[in-house]
């Protein structure tokens, strides 16, 4: 990563999450309080699940390491079995707040909220190393790693398990049903091959929409294939393909090219699949 402060390096994040709200806020709040007891009292703003990052501790990578992300503060929020806190950090100030796993209320869309009245149980501090943090608690060294992006083919549920936020973005996307309807019906065999960067924050707001689309279209005859890119897009399918953007989906009737639908095109992936396709695939 190429940034040269902290706050660089939450960016991204901001630029993954800033779009969920409103939607995100009232499909992950009211929703999900709706369908369990409410909390002893009123919580802070959500944390969302990010899958940008990676742990070690003692410069070994840890499996079951998560990362959550608050908009409102701009903090990043750590929970790992191999720590005996819930670790915080914030950018301003480079600031390590240690919270007692029972500061948390856990919603079940897997958003978590600080309870308002918890006070952190330590405060210090963390450094950068190459733009990412690095520090030392419970006498071990503990250093954020960029994840390495996902490459070659991909499944939707492969996606979702490398960033969980894009599984829960696709849960807000809520397509037309009188444009899937008629996709539905589509009778000749179509395959929608989507290129993109895990890297990529248009790539994080834009592809769970497909993977939306592509969860209503299960057994019938439009099909979904995904693609993970290089940041450098060094790659022998993309320049096979000459794939130049991400995302990039490449829609085939009966076996050969048709069109592709690139970038923003995707913000109504259902939309833009109903216009390219009605008058080919009927």
């Amino acid at each position: 990563m190429q940034s040269t402060s902290w706050q660089r390096l939450v960016l991204p994040i901001m630029l993954l999450v800033v779009s969920l709200s409103p939607a995100y806020e009232a499909a992950t709040g009211t929703a999900a309080m709706a369908q369990q007891p409410p909390p002893a009292s009123p919580v802070s703003p959500s944390f969302h699940p990010i899958g940008l990052y990676a742990l070690e501790v003692d410069g070994k990578p840890v499996s079951d390491a998560k990362f959550f992300h608050s908009q409102a503060s701009g903090s990043i929020l750590i929970e790992t079995s191999q720590l005996s806190a819930m670790i915080e950090l914030q950018p301003r100030g480079r600031v390590l707040l240690t919270h007692s796993t029972d500061a948390f209320h856990r919603n079940r869309n897997g958003t978590i909220d600080r309870m308002p009245r918890a006070k952190p149980v330590t405060s210090s501090s963390f450094t950068l190393v190459d733009s990412l943090p690095r520090f030392e608690i419970d006498g071990k060294r503990v250093a954020v790693r960029q994840k390495p992006p996902l490459l070659g083919p991909q499944t939707a549920e492969s996606l979702i398990q490398y960033d969980p936020s894009y599984g829960i973005r696709s849960k807000l996307y809520q397509p037309q049903e009188q444009y899937m309807n008629v996709l539905r019906q589509v009778t000749k065999p179509v395959l929608v091959r989507v290129f993109l960067g895990t890297w990529c924050s248009v790539c994080s707001e834009l592809v769970p929409h497909v993977l939306r689309v592509d969860e209503g279209l299960r057994d019938t005859n439009v099909r979904f294939e995904y693609y993970g890119i290089p940041q450098d897009y060094q790659d022998a399918e993309v320049k096979r393909l000459a794939v130049s953007n991400v995302p990039t989906g490449i829609v085939y009737l009966d076996g050969e090219e048709v069109q592709r639908i690139v970038g923003y095109s995707w913000r109504f992936p259902d939309l833009s699949l109903h216009n390219l396709l009605v008058p080919l695939a009927r």
